[in-house]
């Protein structure tokens, strides 16, 4: 089995167990938060023929999640950086936060893509999820106080790192 990361000197990893007890959280970085908001409907601009017609600002009234889950992982010499993006579009806009979940580990370790996608699935996203959350709702708030985005609960193994149909496993 090809080993992601392999050294002589490194510590095999061949179980989720052992990795959750190999690895540490340094951080969570954010790499991008961003809104967008156009409330262009809500104004009237005068021509010289009178007040233009207002744009349409119709939403579709569903509670659904309308949101995207994107991730990615790579493996440093020193741990493993797992990434998560949420965009949320709403009536108005947008709303995107894209952050890491940063561990370390105390020696250099050999692991099988399997285990690192395990860990992705089980571990990381259960802990960058919440700060993405409060991120998306941060924003909303900031731009649109009566309409605050909040994320809904999403269950574990719903944000996935491989291993399924859709998933992206680009290089963060």
């Amino acid at each position: 089995m090809s080993e992601i990361g392999e050294s002589p000197q490194a510590r095999g990893v061949e179980t989720l167990e052992e990795l959750v007890q190999l690895l540490d959280l340094a951080a969570v970085r954010f790499y991008q938060l961003s809104a967008t908001w156009d409330d262009t409907g809500d104004y009237q601009e005068r021509t010289e023929d009178g007040p233009s017609p207002e744009l349409s600002t119709e939403t579709s009234g569903s509670d659904d999640f309308a949101g995207e889950f994107r991730t990615a992982f790579r493996k440093r010499r020193e741990g493993i950086d797992y990434r998560v993006s949420v965009s949320v579009p709403h009536a108005n806009g947008e709303l995107l936060a894209d952050a890491a979940a940063m561990y370390v580990s105390p020696e250099p370790f050999d692991v099988s893509p399997e285990v690192l996608c395990a860990f992705g699935d089980m571990v990381a996203a259960m802990t960058v999820l919440p700060y993405l959350r409060q991120a998306v709702m941060d924003l909303s708030v900031r731009v649109t106080p009566e309409e605050v985005v909040v994320l809904p609960i999403i269950p574990r193994g719903v944000i996935t790192f491989g291993g399924e149909p859709g998933a992206v496993e680009d290089p963060i």
